[in-house]
């Protein structure tokens, strides 16, 4: 590249190469998109964290199955402790007298081996006196005695029938034990959480088909954390055992309530939430939400409310008959004091009873009032109010009897004893 006076000079060459630089710009978005699907997919559908077994997730640490977990039917055998002899099991009384209890024919075997009973139903197993065409009791008589009071005289039948199964009833009544209703359930929510993770992610989806939950069905295809979710079902069985300590019926079920309020809040909450970006970037918000719905469909604080109503009305019922006996028993004691009952509960003190009895419902000592040759014992009921002696069944009302039945709002009720019980016939209601 020279010209003829031997002087050198540079000639532009047109180079067609393509703009390289050009070109990895590219290339490099196109990994950085493909790459950012490729992590993105790899969060939304990759594998999940196995499930630590702790306290805080799977609460149980121990019996463990082949897989590793927990086994929650082997922990609650264990938690029962070793079954008493056949005489002294309730289970067994129960089984023995309600064959077969709808045990299927091919768990019975394994069942009574586990109880140390026989594998043979009773030739007089109990059933409803109206179900025993033998005893010649009909669903009438059955209603009409649970309705109003009776003597043998009114139902010779089912006198019969009652004497003849003493016995059985007696022991069913004897072994009635009460269970430790947080536990079960907390295991029994725990266990349940576990066979949902346990299960493929199309078949999660498919169980949670029915409950029209859309965004829950997506969301159980995804990878989750099941430690998040069990950590959180374990806090909500936690506040719940805490609310069952509280020191009254009253500040228990309103603890009870308000944390169930607070989490149907949060499962709404979470219902309307529209933001996609971050349950699919972010696999803690993922399991949140899937925590949240379990917790909602587990919670165990609806159940315990009414389990705790349930046995404080039955405590109270108790309480109210032991009374009644003791005043039963003052008033034998004292047949020249000029008086029918005693004017104060403290009266009963020592001698019939330990101490003055106490209201579940209250807190407070049972209601009593000395009314004319009689008494009115009353307990204030599920509304923690006392109305004025209305029993919930309708037949006193403001601690007075009724010729007949009236109708009491369950909300504006007492459970109520009102002595003497009025003699009136007993009638037998007309089959419809």
């Amino acid at each position: 590249m020279s010209d003829d006076a031997g002087q050198r000079t540079t000639v532009s060459v047109n180079d067609h190469r393509p703009n390289r630089w050009w070109l990895d710009i590219h290339w490099i978005t196109a990994g950085v998109v493909v790459g950012t699907i490729a992590f993105l997919l790899w969060g939304l559908f990759g594998p999940e964290p196995a499930i630590r077994v702790s306290r805080e997730t799977t609460y149980l640490t121990e019996p463990l199955a082949a897989d590793g977990l927990p086994d929650y039917c082997e922990a609650l055998l264990a938690m029962a402790g070793p079954a008493p002899p056949p005489e002294e099991n309730a289970a067994a009384a129960l089984l023995q007298v309600c064959w077969p209890m709808g045990i299927d024919d091919a768990d019975l075997p394994a069942v009574c081996a586990a109880l140390g009973i026989p594998n043979d139903p009773p030739s007089d197993s109990l059933r409803s006196p109206y179900e025993d065409a033998a005893s010649g009791v009909t669903r009438d008589m059955f209603d009409a005695a649970i309705e109003s009071p009776w003597s043998g005289a009114d139902l010779p039948e089912l006198e019969t029938w009652l004497v003849k199964n003493e016995a059985q009833i007696d022991g069913l009544a004897r072994s009635w034990n009460r269970a430790d209703s947080i536990q079960l359930e907390r295991l029994g929510g725990i266990d349940a959480t576990i066979f949902i993770a346990a299960r493929s992610r199309i078949a999660r989806a498919e169980h949670f088909q029915d409950m029209g939950n859309r965004q829950i069905e997506l969301l159980l295809a995804t990878s989750l954390d099941w430690n998040d979710i069990l950590q959180r079902v374990n806090k909500d069985y936690d506040d719940a055992e805490a609310a069952l300590h509280l020191p009254t019926l009253a500040s228990q079920r309103a603890s009870l309530k308000s944390r169930e309020d607070a989490l149907l809040a949060e499962v709404n909450a979470g219902k309307t939430a529209s933001s996609v970006l971050p349950l699919m970037c972010n696999r803690a918000v993922r399991s949140g939400v899937i925590a949240r719905h379990i917790s909602g469909l587990f919670s165990p604080t609806s159940m315990l409310s009414a389990c705790l109503t349930t046995e404080a009305r039955s405590r109270a019922r108790f309480l109210l008959a032991r009374t009644a006996v003791a005043l039963t028993a003052w008033r034998a004691d004292h047949p020249g004091d000029g008086l029918p009952y005693p004017e104060r509960l403290d009266d009963l003190v020592s001698r019939y009873l330990l101490e003055v009895p106490i209201d579940p419902f209250s807190g407070k000592s049972l209601i009593y009032e000395r009314r004319e040759d009689g008494y009115l014992l009353a307990s204030v009921g599920e509304n923690g109010v006392y109305d004025g002696g209305s029993d919930m069944a309708g037949w006193i009302i403001d601690g007075e009897w009724q010729e007949v039945e009236r109708d009491v709002p369950r909300d504006a009720s007492d459970l109520v004893i009102r002595m003497p019980v009025p003699e009136r016939p007993f009638v037998l209601p007309a089959a419809p």
